[in-house]
């Protein structure tokens, strides 16, 4: 679903490549900026799962260890954004 991002946004970011192309950016220089814009990189989540099994163990261990979140919460979170 996080990778889902890029094909839903595609005119956006497009858009955006655009503007920052014609603006004289390219490169590395470029990419960053569109990652802290609306395109999203699969390493960067990759990076951040890695830090969360190391640090709680589980996503679920995160978000109830570090974010506070209960049980009851996730089950309504799930309800709402699940299929």
């Amino acid at each position: 679903d996080f990778m889902l991002t890029n094909t839903y946004n595609a005119k956006l970011i497009s858009s955006q490549r655009k503007e920052l192309i014609d603006a004289g950016y390219s490169g590395d220089e470029l990419q960053t900026l569109m990652s802290a814009k609306d395109e999203v990189n699969e390493q960067y989540m990759r990076n951040a799962l890695v830090w969360i099994k190391e640090n709680y163990g589980s996503v679920e261990g995160y978000i109830t260890d570090a974010l506070g979140i209960t049980a009851d919460q996730i089950n309504t979170l799930k309800a709402k954004y699940l299929e």
